[in-house]
């Protein structure tokens, strides 16, 4: 078993609890709470396998039920949404077209076209049965983050060092919260073992801002587009933790839209109550709340603290640049 905990050891894998006094939540009424949303995010921890069976099955459910999702990815950008539906509508071509039709062909064109054919073989895997289905049903779907390109080259030169062409890509956000600021910094800094210093805190900070601001700016797009069905989002679960990030932005630019916040959490052998996972997050006398609206638990691997000691002997010799320009 891959997992470090075995499902029946904990009692918390597998059941689904609810933020405010974390009332327990069966699979159908979720479902139901999620068919009446107009955005629900599926934050993933991306190297659990099991958060990606619960996608699955959350998207085929809704089908099932006779909803037609919108599906978005962070894992893909902005810029790629054409290649997602080229090979989507290849599933229904005619003429020219056709000759990507067969699925085995349109999937590995597609794959050429993302940039995907030096990743393993297994996150790719991971994506594939929802593309699948999505071209079996014509379903819509896009990418929503920045490209690659473009997010190194913002922790490289921060936002002012991108050139004009770049910056037509990447909105500057006009979210500005001291508080959160300061929580993203220490978290960041704890993510790199006190590496870097505060210019390079502060760049991986900017680049994280435009990409919740562009996924924001495409999920509200699609839910222009698509009123009357949920726009569900596999993302990173940190992109709208606290109802931050990706979320506060969509609510800043829609804000009636109905979102729904479902974290795939792993659980910890110390942590057996779901009160637990719930802490809120309250800084200079501000209360934001728990870090999710929904918690599914999962089991899976205890993700250590790094070995800060190997990553400081490592650490690469930088020079300063501070423009791409």
């Amino acid at each position: 078993h891959p997992d470090n905990i075995a499902p029946e050891v904990h009692p918390l894998v597998g059941k689904v609890y609810r933020a405010g006094g974390a009332a327990r939540m069966t699979f159908p009424a979720l479902l139901e709470e999620m068919k009446s949303s107009n955005v629900v995010y599926l934050g993933e921890t991306h190297d659990n396998a099991r958060h990606h069976h619960i996608e699955l099955q959350v998207i085929y459910q809704l089908i099932d039920q006779g909803i037609r999702p919108v599906l978005g990815f962070e894992f893909f950008s902005r810029e790629q949404t054409s290649h997602l539906l080229r090979y989507r509508n290849s599933g229904n071509a005619t003429g020219p077209a056709k000759r990507h039709g067969n699925a085995a062909a349109a999937e590995q064109l597609l794959r050429a076209q993302l940039g995907w054919e030096s990743n393993r073989d297994r996150d790719w895997q991971r994506f594939l049965p929802i593309l699948q289905k999505a071209r079996e049903l014509q379903l819509p779907m896009f990418g929503a983050d920045l490209p690659g390109g473009l997010k190194g080259n913002m922790v490289r030169y921060g936002y002012d060092g991108l050139n004009g062409v770049e910056k037509l890509t990447a909105t500057r956000t006009t979210f500005d919260d001291p508080a959160y600021r300061d929580w993203m910094f220490e978290r960041l800094r704890a993510m790199h073992c006190g590496w870097g210093d505060t210019a390079y805190i502060n760049r991986l900070y900017e680049t994280w801002l435009a990409r919740n601001e562009a996924m924001a700016e495409a999920i509200v797009a699609m839910v222009k587009e698509h009123p009357d069905q949920p726009v569900v989002v596999i993302m990173g679960g940190g992109h709208v933790e606290h109802n931050l990030g990706v979320y506060g932005r969509v609510k800043h630019l829609m804000p009636d839209a109905r979102q729904l916040n479902l974290r795939m959490l792993q659980v910890r052998d110390e942590l057996t109550e779901p009160s637990d996972y719930f802490a809120h997050l309250v800084r200079n006398g501000r209360d934001y709340g728990p870090p999710h609206d929904y918690l599914w638990f999962t089991s899976g691997p205890q993700h250590r603290e790094h070995d800060c000691a190997d990553v400081h002997m490592k650490r690469p010799q930088t020079k300063t640049v501070t423009s791409n320009k």
